[in-house]
């Protein structure tokens, strides 16, 4: 059974790669194959009530690419970089001050309640009763699986909405810094605990639950780097250790699980069957759109890089650009809706053939694996650089490619480099930002 055979041949490549790269639970391909694994074991478990049987061309386009981005981050471990001489210190004499963590629970809090208030203005003036919940559902419905135009929001929100995004990447590094260096005492660790709440559920605001989650596994990913980071990558992380990781993850399924009422899902009755549809599905689908319904794409690269694209017709003017949307209808497998999406790699296949499956997951092996290099250390005596923030927000896409393609609706977007100028503007004001008696301001080197 090819599935089986799939299954058996990633967990060889993911123990191979596991030992290549120094055994570190977030190294870029450890955190790329243990997804997919996951979703061929759950689709076998599933095969005889789905009628599943996997086909050839699906079983190589997953082998091929988990193949070559494995050979992606192994070019980007050789690459010699500048700067890599760092130390490995998780330990911060420098307090971020009271103050800052509570404007920016006000900034958070003042942002995201203003977003929720558009939102539902924008329902109520298409029909929709005055409840959150449904607001959230059909506006994130809007905006995911039509082309009508939804909200124009005033440009200080928009920016203010990223400042808070993006400090929720940050408060789930010092998060997990603090707690590793045992720093949970005083007023100044429960605001980083309310900032860090409050930007989970911010995480929210648009009617999904992508936001939430990335917040979520940063803080786990973080945890697991700092922690290697604290004894010099030569200690493995314990087994009492594995327990909490699992917890976490448990804690995330769990979130994710309730979460369907807060965002106007309705709650699945069978947990299982939900479960299966969200971890297991996209292998299903993937053979179903290549064997049944596929289409090639009408534009170069329309699903892999539909925002890029969206921005030039938007600047240009070209209109056969802008009436179109990512995505097909649900697939049903033997009576059972196991939801439209197909993993990564469909887009890759869809934009670019064979040759996408290859030199995108290479593209992206590369990079990954470069910034987590930069992941690994901090600069001076700084135990959060941008480096690690950055590959936090990158793990996420790494991780969620069984699912379907966030390297390019995510990452490789004109909205990232706003991240990062944001984040560098984060850093300097949490951390060398200083205003003195006098209102001066002074920056600290």
């Amino acid at each position: 059974m090819l599935l089986v055979a799939l299954i058996v041949i990633l967990s060889v490549l993911l123990l191979y790669t596991y030992n290549m790269f120094h055994k570190e639970l977030c190294s870029p391909p450890v955190l790329f194959i243990t997804p997919f694994i996951l979703m061929c074991f759950i689709a076998l478990l599933n095969s005889k009530t789905w009628s599943f049987e996997l086909h050839l061309n699906t079983f190589s386009v997953i082998l091929f690419g988990n193949v070559f981005f494995c050979l992606g981050a192994f070019i980007g471990d050789n690459i010699k970089l500048k700067n890599l001489g760092w130390n490995c210190n998780i330990v911060s004499n420098y307090r971020i001050k009271d103050s800052k963590y509570i404007f920016l629970l006000i900034l958070q809090v003042v942002c995201y309640v203003l977003k929720l208030r558009y939102i539902m203005r924008f329902a109520m003036a298409h029909g929709v009763e005055h409840d959150i919940s449904k607001s959230l559902l059909y506006y994130n419905n809007t905006i995911k699986f039509t082309t009508e135009d939804a909200i124009t929001f005033p440009w200080w929100l928009t920016l203010g909405v990223d400042v808070c995004g993006v400090f929720g990447f940050i408060c789930a590094c010092i998060l997990a810094q603090q707690l590793l260096s045992k720093q949970t005492k005083g007023n100044n660790f429960l605001l980083l605990v309310i900032n860090y709440i409050v930007a989970i559920i911010g995480g929210m605001s648009s009617g999904g639950r992508g936001g939430a989650i990335q917040i979520l596994l940063a803080f786990l990913f973080a945890f697991i780097i700092l922690y290697q980071r604290k004894f010099e990558w030569k200690k493995s992380i314990p087994l009492k250790r594995i327990y909490s990781i699992t917890l976490g993850l448990c804690l995330i399924v769990t979130v994710f699980t309730i979460s369907t009422t807060w965002v106007g899902k309705i709650a699945a009755q069978n947990i299982g069957r939900y479960l299966s549809n969200y971890i297991g599905a996209q292998i299903y689908n993937l053979d179903y759109r290549l064997n049944t319904s596929f289409t090639q794409s009408r534009i170069f690269g329309e699903e892999t890089f539909y925002p890029i694209i969206q921005k030039f017709a938007g600047w240009f003017n070209i209109t056969r650009w802008t009436h179109y949307h990512v995505g097909d209808i649900s697939v049903n497998a033997a009576g059972y809706n196991t939801g439209n999406v197909q993993t990564a790699f469909y887009s890759y296949f869809k934009d670019f053939g064979l040759l996408g499956v290859i030199f995108i997951p290479i593209a992206l092996g590369v990079l990954s694996q470069i910034i987590y290099r930069y992941a690994r250390k901090s600069p001076s005596l700084c135990p959060i650089n941008m480096g690690l923030i950055i590959y936090l927000i990158l793990a996420y896409v790494i991780t969620y490619s069984f699912f379907g393609d966030k390297f390019g609706s995510l990452f490789l977007t004109f909205n990232t480099i706003k991240k990062m100028f944001l984040l560098y503007c984060l850093l300097v004001y949490l951390y060398k930002l200083k205003i003195g008696k006098a209102q001066t301001i002074i920056i600290t080197s």
